[in-house]
């Protein structure tokens, strides 16, 4: 079992069995930190080298200085945030997701002015389809949920599975495997449309190597046995990344194409969906609070199984990108991602202020234990 990627039923069969053992002797500070590594890490592959974006940001100075840091951060805030103020939902991680898509406002200014085309449409002066695809589907599912859901692996509980639609579980429990390769040779298409055939091959294989390499000091270290919520930071830790966001965001919004920041009125659009986002988040947490979450899906995957579906994703990429398939994929995927941003949006907003039934009391209970 050492050094291998397996899952947390497999390490400790019951989750109260690993609060009791966790509650004893928690995480060590080395431990959580390279917990806090591999999440940025994660985050930072799913959303930057499979979209093509930026294919190398763990072998690059702004790699390293400015992509990595930006979904870390963005990750390990709004993660930490969910997990102390209430059990994760769906809604709940899918409109943290959007706040953390809105980043393409003030820092890159993408949500006004792309840099791939000058004449989009625009409602009160932001870019209405890259804020629905980019900010409302990519970063939610791609930047922060799908990465929280691979981190379940290195951890003793499934709570962000639990969080997952029934649907989704359904899914995923009648198929498991199938659905895996199914979304690996989607990652792949859409990763091909965007870059040439070497870039294909050799940013995952470096992305391969960091992440992997990662993981298997951790399981090794570890074993999978500690919680992730006592794995995320907390307190001043977690005050302290707030603070370096911020100067992210300042350094950041004055340095990065200053000359597409807009007058009063496209701030103020940008300023009023943050606080309707907000007030949202606010109002599932709540629910999530006083809600007894269901049996979920738990991930059975080990090393060969990962390995496996690493190899059908990069193949897939380099097939798309020396065919040109995947542009063409891409293009299709943009009116299915828009769609898609708009049903779970409204599916969370339902969530958040549709009557839900009088839950049964819950005993409190420590913060390592989510």
């Amino acid at each position: 079992m050492t050094g291998q990627l397996v899952p947390w039923s497999r390490v400790c069969p019951m989750e109260d069995q690993a609060i009791e053992v966790n509650a004893v002797s928690g995480p060590t500070r080395r431990h959580r930190v390279l917990f806090c590594i591999i999440l940025g890490c994660l985050s930072t592959f799913f959303a930057e080298v499979i979209s093509g974006s930026y294919p190398y940001p763990f072998t690059t100075p702004w790699g390293l200085i400015g992509v990595w840091p930006l979904y870390t951060l963005h990750t390990l805030i709004l993660a930490s945030i969910i997990f102390r103020m209430g059990r994760p939902r769906f809604s709940t991680l899918f409109i943290a997701g959007c706040i953390f898509g809105m980043y393409e406002a003030y820092i890159t200014k993408v949500l006004w002015t792309p840099p791939w085309n000058d004449e989009v449409f625009r409602v009160a002066g932001v870019a209405i389809v890259e804020l629905g695809v980019i900010s409302f589907f990519w970063h939610p599912f791609m930047a922060f949920i799908v990465p929280l859901a691979v981190a379940v692996l290195l951890t003793s509980n499934s709570r962000i599975m639990e969080a997952m639609p029934a649907i989704v579980q359904r899914w995923l429990g009648q198929g498991e495997r199938r659905v895996l390769f199914v979304l690996a040779i989607w990652a792949g298409l859409v990763m091909g449309g965007q870059v040439d055939p070497l870039t294909a091959v050799l940013a995952n294989l470096i992305a391969l190597l960091v992440i992997g390499m990662l993981f298997l000091v951790f399981m090794r270290e570890t074993e999978g046995r500690y919680t992730m919520g006592s794995l995320l930071p907390r307190g001043r830790e977690l005050w302290g990344l707030v603070g370096a966001l911020a100067v992210y965001y300042i350094i950041t919004g004055i340095l990065l194409r200053p000359e597409n920041l807009p007058g009063l009125g496209p701030q103020l659009a940008i300023v009023l969906i943050y606080a309707v986002l907000i007030i949202v988040l606010k109002v599932t947490m709540d629910v999530g609070r006083n809600t007894v979450p269901g049996q979920g899906w738990r991930p059975h995957i080990d090393r060969r199984l990962a390995l496996q579906l690493f190899a059908v994703y990069t193949a897939t990429a380099l097939a798309s990108s020396l065919s040109g398939i995947g542009l063409v994929f891409l293009m299709i995927s943009w009116i299915v991602w828009g769609v898609l941003a708009i049903l779970c949006l409204g599916f969370s907003v339902k969530d958040a202020f549709w009557a839900h039934p009088a839950p049964e009391p819950i005993e409190a209970t420590s913060s390592d234990d989510r």
